[in-house]
């Protein structure tokens, strides 16, 4: 019943902030000089908010539908279901508009600016809801995951972190008989994967999710497809999470076509152009900002205001990425003699190329970093062409070995200032999930992925999470 309440607000917060929205901007037009207008006039369209539910419905925006809910998607591909189901709203109401002869009516001036407000309301409203529902553990789908493995604990690690997906992970079964009443993940594993049905019963749970090879997968799915409203699947060794991925029904054969986006030459120009663009204005509107930083830099250490770094970029290509100077002079030497001294720094230094006490940083650096304003000069990168606003990681040559035979795959493209890894955990990451992340990233490119990227990373730097 709770999964089902949990869908009700998700509507309830799409139809007033869509609403609200439109209210709002009507108003305030009228307000500061607008034409004559009355706002009861727009309340008469107070159906659209019922039209943009319907729209979200139909694209499985209530995870899944509401008759049948389970998983929800992904924030990036919910970032282009509501761009579509806003735009489709005005369309439907400016097309509606023209065929009655009611265009006059009607002020298009609030039409234009409420159309994308209503789209990052209806993203933001979503986001507060979901971080309730998560908080309190509110009408969660309660899961079950078939497999104790890597793949299952890392699944169960995912889920327990995401609040977008709906799914709250309650139990492992396995056959090995070794991880029996141990705790994994803050979850028990409770059984064999033969008393999967008893278990599901006591733990009132009627999703499972596979995290097991594909040939016990195979031998189990038909026997558990009568018994669950829900099957995931996961096969066990892969983990290749794939979000912009087709299905194929090949005359009764299930085919999977993947694409990797940054592979088009098209895609790489249309990214390239959004890059630049995006950077000039960026860099316009920021430097007041980079001004005063400067000045706070000159006068409060010693040194220049820029630090020069060598990174890997295209293809192994060496390149400075510029920052502010957050360090003090002789910072390398230094780094030298206090790791021979500090055998645990030196530890954390080999494994992530970071430290998260750095005796280096001055007390105006640390600031920078925590703000991660230091990273603002490297829009010049952007704009000479050696970086993107949003790709892998710039690596040093020390930290290629650890991408092993993935690094041909992301050195293929630009390094960018922000990416998937930095709104995922930042610092907190180990390597293999940064390699992984930058991975999914060029498996998945899409201007929605960029544009929820560049919205987390604004979250992420306003709260300071993750930098150091």
């Amino acid at each position: 019943m709770k999964v089902y309440l949990r869908i009700f607000f998700l509507m309830l917060g799409d139809y007033l902030s869509f609403m609200g929205v439109f209210l709002l901007i009507t108003y305030l037009y009228k307000l500061y000089g607008g034409a004559d207008y009355e706002i009861v006039t727009y309340l008469k369209i107070w159906p659209l908010g019922l039209l943009f539910i319907l729209i979200n419905e139909v694209a499985r925006l209530y995870h899944g539908t509401m008759f049948y809910p389970g998983a929800s998607v992904g924030p990036a591909e919910e970032l282009r279901r509501i761009f579509y189901s806003v735009t489709s709203v005005f369309c439907g109401l400016l097309l509606f508009l023209f065929i009655s002869k009611e265009t006059e009516v009607y002020s298009r001036v609030v039409f234009i600016i409420s159309w994308p407000l209503c789209i990052l309301t209806a993203i933001m409203c979503r986001w507060f809801l979901r971080s309730i529902f998560k908080r309190y553990n509110f009408g969660n789908v309660r899961a079950i995951i078939m497999g104790a493995g890597k793949t299952g604990i890392k699944t169960a690690r995912l889920l327990n972190k995401s609040k977008y997906l709906g799914i709250t992970p309650v139990g492992f079964v396995d056959d090995n008989r070794k991880l029996h009443d141990s705790i994994i993940e803050e979850l028990p594993v409770i059984g064999t994967l033969n008393k999967l049905k008893e278990n599901s019963k006591a733990l009132n749970a009627d999703y499972i999710i596979m995290c097991l090879p594909m040939n016990i997968i195979m031998d189990k799915l038909k026997e558990y497809s009568r018994s669950f409203k829900h099957i995931l699947i996961i096969p066990d060794s892969t983990m290749f999470s794939v979000g912009w991925v087709y299905a194929y029904d090949i005359g009764g054969i299930l085919g999977l076509e993947v694409k990797c986006n940054l592979m088009l030459k098209s895609l790489l120009i249309v990214k390239g152009t959004m890059d630049y663009f995006l950077a000039l204005l960026v860099t316009i509107v920021a430097m007041p900002v980079m001004i005063f930083c400067a000045l706070t830099i000159k006068l409060t250490s010693k040194g220049s205001i820029f630090y020069k770094a060598q990174r890997l970029g295209v293809n192994g290509k060496i390149f400075f990425v510029y920052k502010f100077r957050t360090m003090r002079m002789g910072a390398d030497k230094y780094l030298e003699q206090y790791l021979e001294s500090n055998p645990e720094a030196k530890k954390e230094w080999q494994e992530t190329f970071k430290l998260k006490n750095d005796p280096r940083i001055t007390w105006w650096g640390n600031l920078l970093r925590r703000t991660s304003l230091d990273e603002l000069p490297q829009l010049i990168n952007v704009l000479k062409g050696d970086m993107s606003l949003i790709g892998p990681r710039p690596i040093v040559e020390a930290e290629r070995q650890y991408y092993g035979d993935k690094y041909e795959m992301v050195s293929a493209v630009k390094p960018g200032i922000t990416g998937l890894w930095q709104v995922s955990g930042r610092s907190e990451l180990d390597y293999e999930d940064r390699v992984e992340l930058d991975c999914y990233y060029l498996m998945n490119w899409n201007v929605w992925l960029d544009l929820f990227i560049l919205l987390k990373t604004v979250r992420e730097v306003f709260f300071c999470k993750g930098a150091y």
